[in-house]
């Protein structure tokens, strides 16, 4: 068995179990602990009272002769506590220390975590669940690629296609990620822009197609009549396409490169992008070779026209792509992802505000035939523009029994709306704060410390001298900066 020079044993080779011949210890007899210098006094039977612990089963043959001591080597702060709670029966620790070691230490001393006492169970436990929760948030940022994480990725990638695989899907791993993204970053503006200017009638012009059917029924618009007799202007058009032709380049090229095509085609996003890429083509072709065939005054093609429009939007979905670059915009998601039910809880205090109120400034305003409120679905509309604070105008009351209604409603409104958005608030900051610690520890410009610079032999290199403004003088480290007095660093 090993000892000490003194010939007292360290904690490790204490005997964990009593000799079965010794006979029984006097309870009242004292016995001297040695925390590693720091001695405490107790008795035996009070050791004894805490069943199956290191300290209840301590024998006299474990008491240093010379010493008349049991010397462990742990950290003494945290004994007293632990001494305590075979007096008192419940273990306390200050607040102030910390809790994985309070955690080490009762699993040394094995004692179980059920002597802990309720109040300091979450000051134990504060590290371990805000661990978790940083887990949980990385799960959920995915992977914010690093440029070292892609070059160690890159080792196990052979093949062309998993390269074209990273290069689409992690923008921040490299420059010609970064670039790439920007170059689909301006192509979805590029998108947005045509669309509007393609919305403008005065940045139209007359189609060449010649339509056998010049005649409108009255259930058309003249902005589908303008839409069906125009078209984009050259530039615009051609814009258009370009942009068009790239985003279905890098949509085959993702269903190409894809490790998994199963699992990929099955994502929303791919689902999003093809239906936007077959629906963009069919369209396309469509008005560029069969428009004349159809007569404008069939319903099939108001039909088409709207469906063109809808298809259209589906280019918004495009932007999501870029959430996976911005550290911004992760946030954001996330924030809307972890407040689905406060914003269905807003929902329904909007229904039910609209539900009540609507009816109600209805029959307030039934006397007046000026009122706005002409119906009770107009009543619905006021109601919930209201509670939201948005007031657009085109309804109000008139009435002094109308205006007390509204005064109800706006008052409810800011009381119950405002409830949920705090809850959403409370998920960004958490996102916030924590994307901002990612960002500090991933970010490869930061340099946390001098010394992680320092060679194995204890020296800097002349790199490092030179980056930091380190000058060597008799082993001492100056470090010599415009801003701040002359620091020494000792080797």
């Amino acid at each position: 068995m090993d000892t000490l020079p003194n010939g007292a044993r360290y904690l490790e080779d204490v005997t964990e179990t009593a000799h079965a011949t010794k006979a029984p210890l006097p309870a009242n007899n004292r016995v001297t602990i040695n925390i590693s210098g720091t001695k405490f006094v107790s008795k035996w039977g009070t050791l004894a009272s805490i069943p199956n612990s290191r300290l209840s089963k301590l024998t006299e043959d474990d008491v240093d002769p010379v010493e008349h001591d049991i010397f462990f080597e742990r950290d003494a702060t945290y004994f007293p506590a632990i001494l305590g709670l075979y007096s008192t029966g419940t273990l306390h620790f200050p607040h102030n220390l910390c809790g994985p070691a309070i955690l080490a230490e009762l699993d040394f001393w094995k004692v179980d975590i059920t002597f802990l006492a309720p109040c300091c169970r979450a000051s134990c436990f504060a590290f371990e669940m805000k661990q978790n929760e940083n887990e949980a948030l990385l799960a959920e940022f995915g992977e914010l690629v690093t440029p070292s994480d892609v070059a160690e990725r890159a080792r196990d990638c052979d093949s062309c296609r998993q390269r074209i695989w990273r290069f689409l899907e992690y923008p921040l791993a490299s420059r010609g990620s970064k670039f790439y993204m920007f170059v689909y970053a301006v192509f979805a503006a590029l998108c947005f822009g045509t669309e509007a200017i393609n919305s403008v009638k005065t940045m139209r012009q007359k189609s060449p197609l010649e339509v056998p059917n010049s005649s409108f029924p009255n259930n058309f618009s003249k902005k589908e009549m303008m839409f069906m007799l125009t078209e984009p202007t050259g530039e615009a058009a051609y814009a258009d396409l370009v942009a068009t032709i790239f985003f279905t380049l890098d949509i085959l090229a993702r269903m190409v490169s894809a490790p998994n095509k199963r699992e990929y085609l099955k994502s929303p996003q791919a689902i999003v992008d093809l239906a936007w890429m077959v629906c963009r083509w069919c369209t396309y072709i469509f008005f560029r070779n069969f428009m004349a065939m159809w007569s404008l005054s069939s319903a099939e093609l108001q039909a088409i026209a709207i469906f063109v429009g809808l298809t259209n939007t589906l280019r918004m979905f495009r932007m999501c792509r870029l959430v996976s670059c911005s550290v911004s915009l992760k946030v954001l998601y996330l924030t809307l992802k972890a407040s689905f039910r406060e914003i269905r809880l807003l929902l329904v205090i909007l229904g039910l505000g609209a539900m009540l109120f609507g009816p109600v400034l209805y029959y307030a305003e039934i006397t007046s035939d000026e009122s706005t409120i002409q119906n009770i679905p107009i009543g619905y509309w006021w109601a919930i523009v209201t509670m939201s604070t948005v007031g657009y105008g085109d309804c109000y009351p008139s009435q002094l029994l109308g205006y007390l209604v509204g005064i109800i409603c706006v008052t409810l409104g800011l009381v119950f709306t405002g409830l949920p958005i705090s809850v959403m608030s409370m998920h960004f900051n958490k996102y916030y704060s924590f994307a901002n610690t990612l960002h500090t520890k991933c970010d490869p410009r930061i340099d946390h410390a001098a010394w992680a610079l320092k060679r194995d032999d204890g020296g800097y290199s002349p790199r490092a001298r030179e980056k930091h403004g380190l000058k060597l003088v008799k082993g001492v480290v100056h470090s010599h900066t415009k801003d701040s007095e002359d620091r020494s660093v000792m080797l």
